[in-house]
Order: structure tokens, then C-alpha cells, then sequence
């Protein structure tokens, strides 16, 4: 297959998860809106803040670093494969120290909970960076936009049956794990990718030169896009957020 037909391909294929994605994610949305409480939604929108903050750190660009690499694809991988998870459960720890103080200072003990164990998704979305990145750089949309929507169907399937038996803003926080699961689980199995256990100091160093200021401009981007949840979070209230 050319260059050219996998490109539309693959744009075909993220036409077609955007749509479904979008739909699902409305659809669902209405059903969990009739079952859970506004408090519900705002918890995991403080918790989601927190651990979206903490996911600009996870692969330190390296996702972005191994598409633009040209040789040494497989050591590169390898390397990742290591940095990714490790980054993930130094990060999930730093969010389960965090969180008492993230409750204080939203004025809500609840969120700690929250935070603590929906901050998991932090450690599981890392097991499958480096698969799903090597099909973004072959084009290979379809495989893993079939991660995705399947990913998608299970959390939907798993907040409204959760929601439906009166567990509340937990609903939310396991549909979310389970979503998680479903994407690395079916990533690799749809990746031809297999890990060596390789790692290379040298191309540790060199793909974390390049994604530094990938980083730092999510940083930004962050800090602008969500200031203002922050803001309505702590002088309003979850309801509000």
C-alpha cells in the first residue's frame, strides 16, 4: 500500500472514531445524567484535573519522539517500553500522596478516594503507549481506532450498569478503569509489536531530548485550558464544576 492510500486510510479511520466516539459519548452522557448526581460528575472532573496534569509527564513526549524516529526502531521501542510504565507508577504515587491535599483544598473528603484509585488509569493507559504509538507510526489507524471504539462501548456498558444499581460517582471511576483495560488489553493484541526487554541508555537520552519541549508546550496548554475547572472547582463547589 502506497503512502498516499494509507494516508486516507487513516483518515478514514479517525473520521470514523471521532463520529462514533462522539455519539457514544452523548449518548451516554444523557443516561448517566438521568441516573448520577451533579456532585458525581464534579468529583471525577476534580480528580480528572489532577491525573490529566500528571499524564503530561507519563511518556515524556516519547510517543511523539518514536514517530519521528528513523532507525533503531526496535531499541527505541524498547526503551520506551521501560521509561513509559516507570514514568506511570512514579506518577500514580505522586498522585496518591497528593490527593489528602488535593481534598483540603477543594474542601471535598471525597476526592481523595477518587483521586487514589481513579489515578490507577495513569499505570494502565502507560502498558499500552508504546504499542499504540507504533501503529500511529505505521498509519495502522484501524487497529487502533478498534481499540478505541470497543474501549469506548465498555465503559459506556459499565457507568450506566454501575449507575443503574445506585453506585454514583464509583459508576464513573471503574467505567473509566475498565475503558483503560479494554484499549491495552486490545492494543496489543492488534499490534504486531512484541517488547525484546532491551534498553539503551543512549537512546534513552536522545528521545527524551526530543519530547522535552513537546512537554513543556502541553504544559501551557493545560494550564490554559483548564484554570478556569480549577477555579470553579475550588469557589464553587463540585456541583458547579
Amino acid at each position: 500500500m502506497s503512502l498516499r492510500e494509507k494516508t486516507v486510510e487513516a483518515v478514514f479511520w479517525v473520521a470514523v472514531s471521532r463520529f462514533s466516539s462522539s455519539i457514544l459519548s452523548f449518548i451516554t452522557t444523557l443516561v448517566l445524567a438521568r441516573l448520577l448526581a451533579p456532585d458525581d460528575f464534579g468529583l471525577v472532573a476534580i480528580a480528572s484535573l489532577v491525573i490529566n496534569a500528571l499524564q503530561i509527564f507519563r511518556d515524556l513526549g516519547l510517543s511523539q519522539a518514536l514517530i519521528y524516529r528513523r532507525d533503531d526502531i526496535q531499541k527505541a521501542a524498547d526503551t520506551a517500553f521501560f521509561l513509559v510504565p516507570a514514568t506511570g507508577v512514579i506518577l500514580y504515587g505522586l498522585a496518591y500522596l497528593a490527593a489528602p491535599h488535593v481534598a483540603v483544598f477543594f474542601e471535598n473528603e471525597i476526592v481523595k478516594p477518587v483521586l487514589r484509585v481513579l489515578a490507577l488509569d495513569i499505570v494502565i493507559s502507560s502498558l499500552g503507549t508504546v504499542p499504540s504509538t507504533l501503529l500511529e507510526r505505521e498509519l495502522n489507524f484501524g487497529k487502533r481506532v478498534t481499540a478505541e471504539i470497543l474501549s469506548n462501548v465498555g465503559y459506556a456498558a459499565v457507568c450506566i450498569a454501575l449507575a443503574s444499581i445506585g453506585l454514583g460517582v464509583w459508576s464513573i471511576v471503574y467505567g473509566q478503569l475498565t475503558q483503560s483495560v479494554i484499549a491495552a488489553v486490545l492494543v496489543w493484541i492488534l499490534s504486531p509489536w512484541r517488547p525484546a526487554f532491551g534498553f539503551d541508555k543512549n537512546i534513552a537520552v536522545e528521545i527524551s531530548r526530543y519530547g522535552k519541549d513537546i512537554v513543556a508546550t502541553a504544559i501551557l496548554i493545560f494550564i490554559f485550558t483548564n484554570i478556569d475547572d480549577a477555579f470553579v472547582g475550588k469557589m464553587l463547589g463540585t456541583s458547579s464544576l
